[in-house]
């Protein structure tokens, strides 16, 4: 009797010690990693070797060619909204305004020989991409391809497996993902199959306002004395002889004016804006998200959310200018790689985290996907996440200030964007990693959000700079 006592003894003191194993493995807490060589320097020396450009000169006799094409988004019935955990995955209640996704094919070629498709920019009104949906999408159109979501918070949820996916958009549901990589595949797919009559020669124009009135940096005032803000609006237009135009509008502040308690589908400002300029300028538009990280809109007053949204992108509108100034391009290029991250780092303490492999088991991967587009001297360069638009405001005036000895003749621009792909929480400056809310707990963006650790600013503008590189731009 005394020895089957002591064996069930044994047995429940075995088990418990399973089960707390078990916990601090897959969910910890694990100490933060902060040696910079483990965090940064060996993943971004591995990363750097992955980096593989492919640039397409455009002979004599050729132009760059281009097509575009939308398509509606249109999802299941009871499928949820994402953007507000306060919505605890309550489903959509209908439309509001359509949902979309927009491709833009470009490639080589001229108006009597072959025009080559080379990649795809996809526009599309999700919260996020996920790295599922980036790879079927990929793999059905076959070629490459750069990502974008405009970040409404009134889009589709469920597209996202996991806890995560789950707090900020619902259940995941195979249907509602599946929906979202049809629409991506129709919309290019629409492109290709009428490439004889849209993929023609094109003009390209590019022109940058910044717009400081109409954004603000909700995390912080000011940095070393200057508002730390991205506040350019930039407008990208392809013109083709038939009279056909396309305009590109990037710009960085989070699309948030429409609020939690809302339970219809919109695309929000972002969707708006896209209409004014339609209207403005002329032809189709799609919006391309900038460097969300931090960035809020300074939007007017209105009567309710929607109203305020549609005033904002009308004020986004009218700064435009009505005819950007051409630009030359005698070259396309493409950098797509997918190096892993430095080590994840979702904290619940200055110096704790939770375990990587919850992070695995709920789709967040070390996939630091990095795409960026070369037509001439713009490149537009999506980030696996809500870049920071102080980031992407330095990035693009220090390569600016590298090129300035023949900027004048070539205007080299880098335009940061958001969401290409992947998602890896917010990519903040390295100097606000420890940054304290309330002089108590982490802080939601730069703390709680920021999941590629104390090197992440490091680690992406190092991408970022060998990428410019590899495409002939220094």
């Amino acid at each position: 009797m005394l020895h089957c006592r002591m064996a069930r003894r044994y047995v429940v003191i075995s088990l418990v010690l399973l089960v707390l194993l078990a916990f601090v493995l897959f969910v910890g807490p694990w100490p933060t990693v902060v040696s910079e060589r483990r965090a940064v320097d060996r993943p971004l020396e591995r990363a750097l070797e992955e980096i593989e450009a492919r640039r397409w000169p455009i002979a004599e006799g050729e132009s760059l060619v281009a097509g575009w094409a939308t398509v509606p988004l249109e999802l299941p019935e009871g499928t949820p909204l994402a953007g507000y955990g306060a919505r605890r995955g309550e489903p959509a209640t209908g439309y509001h305004d359509r949902l979309e996704v927009g491709a833009l094919v470009l490639g080589t070629g001229s108006v009597t020989g072959e025009a080559v498709a080379r990649v795809a920019i996809l526009a599309s009104d999700l919260l996020v991409v996920t790295p599922r949906i980036a790879a079927d999408v990929r793999s059905r159109v076959g070629m490459p391809v750069l990502f974008t979501a405009s970040h409404t918070h009134s889009g589709p949820g469920a597209a996202m497996p996991g806890l995560i996916g789950r707090a900020f958009g619902g259940a995941y549901r195979v249907e509602v993902e599946r929906a979202i990589t049809d629409a991506m595949t129709a919309a290019v797919t629409a492109v290709l199959e009428r490439a004889g009559r849209a993929l023609r020669p094109v003009r390209m124009s590019h022109e940058a306002i910044a717009v400081p009135q109409l954004i603000r940096n909700r995390a912080r005032d000011t940095t070393a004395g200057y508002p730390p803000v991205d506040d350019m609006l930039d407008l990208v237009t392809f013109d083709d002889d038939g009279g056909g135009r396309l305009s590109l509008v990037r710009f960085s502040a989070h699309p948030t004016i429409i609020g939690a308690s809302n339970l219809e589908f919109s695309a929000g400002y972002p969707g708006f804006l896209r209409e004014a300029v339609a209207e403005r300028l002329g032809g189709d538009a799609f919006f391309l998200p900038g460097a969300m990280g931090s960035m809020s809109p300074r939007a007017p007053e209105g009567s309710d959310g929607f109203d305020r949204a549609r005033g904002y992108a009308r004020l986004l509108a009218e700064a435009l200018p009505a005819e950007p100034g051409a630009i030359e391009v005698s070259e396309l290029g493409l950098v797509d790689a997918s190096p892993r991250s430095p080590p994840l780092q979702l904290r619940i303490a200055p110096r704790l985290r939770l375990s990587p492999i919850l992070l695995r088991l709920n789709g967040i991967t070390r996939e630091a996907r990095i795409t960026l587009v070369r037509i001439g001297p713009l490149v537009f360069a999506g980030f696996p996440g809500d870049f920071s638009g102080e980031l992407g405001a330095d990035l693009r005036a220090d390569l600016r200030a590298d090129l300035r000895a023949d900027a004048a003749e070539r205007g080299a621009t880098l335009l940061p964007l958001s969401f290409s792909g992947t998602y890896l929480g917010y990519i903040s400056p390295d100097a606000y990693y420890d940054e304290l809310y309330d002089n108590t707990s982490l802080a939601y963006e730069t703390g709680i959000m920021s999941w590629t650790g104390p090197g992440q600013e490091r680690f992406f503008t190092g991408l970022a700079y060998a990428a410019v590189d590899e495409l002939g731009f220094r």
